[in-house]
């Protein structure tokens, strides 16, 4: 016993180390140490007139949330948080011309009068009229732009470009389309910790959420599987890496099934990382996990929110009293809506003036 005792002692002691010495290239890294002191904040329930369905994610335009579901009818649910009611739906499930498939990503365009919104199934994105998702039942697509890749998550920069996290195992972290979507830039590298990868592990490991400043003209990428962020140029060009607080690594496993791909996390090796940044003036408010990703529990409500400014460097933390897994900021009135499930489906809103 003694002896085994010791050999799982050396093992660990072997893979600790190894663990120390791995380092992101050209990431600074930081601890919760570095930050400050923890914000406590406290949210209260939006009682509005009729109940949430299933939320996937929030959108907030002007004084209407809108509200992405999975598995209803409509994908989007529209309510006025000035009045607290709901006042209709859109987008219904289809394979149809004005149907979608999978909503995936709503964003609001640099010049504030449209909205995009990407169906990752269609492999299409479409433009409407900003008015037009806040108040009508039945928006018609002011244009749309079809892809040839799968995309995780996009973004649209300009009256010119897109970017995008594609699916694509040829293509690299970021990928920069016109507005035909063809393809123009491809040379934005995955980070790299000297980690031995299969391409579909690399992507996989790699897969986050991103966010534009339209003033400064970044992206703020926000990775899920290991605790790091990366700002970039409108170009590509990485500007500022950071690493922390836990500073821990991407950890998925390729599996060949059936003739087939599959990578999945492992339960106490895999961790989550960040998740849903939003920008809130010249800040990027974003989810944080740093839990061991457990098949048997989930851990998809978090209470952590770490801020960043656009140099990358993580500058305020906070903690909620109930747990949120999606969220989005009033700018104006400097209030946060967030949605948890915990015990049912509802909307919290937490004043960060106080």
């Amino acid at each position: 016993m003694k002896k085994l005792f010791c050999l799982f002692l050396s093992v660990f002691l072997v893979l600790n180390s190894c663990n120390e010495h791995l380092k992101y290239k050209y990431a600074q890294s930081f601890s919760h140490k570095d930050i400050g002191e923890i914000i406590y904040i406290e949210g209260v329930e939006l009682e509005i007139d009729e109940m949430i369905m299933r939320p996937k994610s929030v959108t907030l335009i002007d004084t209407i949330l809108i509200v992405t579901n999975i598995g209803m009818q409509n994908f989007i649910h529209r309510y006025d948080i000035k009045n607290k009611t709901k006042i209709g739906e859109s987008i219904s499930f289809g394979s149809g011309p004005e149907e979608m498939l999978n909503v995936q990503d709503v964003q609001v365009s640099f010049d504030d009068t449209t909205v995009w919104i990407l169906d990752s199934r269609k492999q299409e994105a479409y433009q409407y009229n900003k008015y037009d998702i806040c108040i009508s039942d039945s928006p018609i697509p002011l244009q749309s732009i079809k892809f040839n890749d799968y995309f995780d998550k996009m973004l649209v920069l300009s009256d010119n470009k897109i970017v995008a996290s594609t699916l694509n195992p040829e293509n690299t972290h970021l990928s920069f389309y016109n507005m035909q979507g063809v393809l123009i830039q491809d040379n934005c590298d995955f980070p790299d910790a000297g980690i031995t990868q299969t391409l579909y592990e690399r992507i996989e490991s790699f897969l986050g959420d991103m966010v534009f400043d339209f003033s400064t003209q970044r992206i703020f990428f926000a990775y899920k599987q290991t605790d790091l962020i990366d700002i970039y140029d409108i170009d590509g060009n990485l500007l500022y890496r950071s690493h922390g607080p836990d500073r821990f690594f991407s950890y998925m496993k390729q599996y060949d099934i059936n003739q087939g791909v599959k990578v999945r996390s492992e339960s106490g090796k895999t961790r989550d990382g960040y998740y849903f940044p939003v920008v809130n003036n010249n800040e990027i408010w974003t989810l944080y996990s740093g839990k061991y990703f457990d098949r048997e529990i989930p851990n998809y409500l978090l209470d952590q929110i770490i801020v960043f400014n656009w140099d990358g460097k993580p500058i305020r933390q906070y903690k909620l009293d109930r747990p949120i897994y999606t969220f989005t900021i009033d700018v104006e009135n400097q209030t946060l809506y967030g949605v948890s499930d915990d015990p049912q489906f509802v909307i919290l809103k937490f004043d960060l003036k106080k």
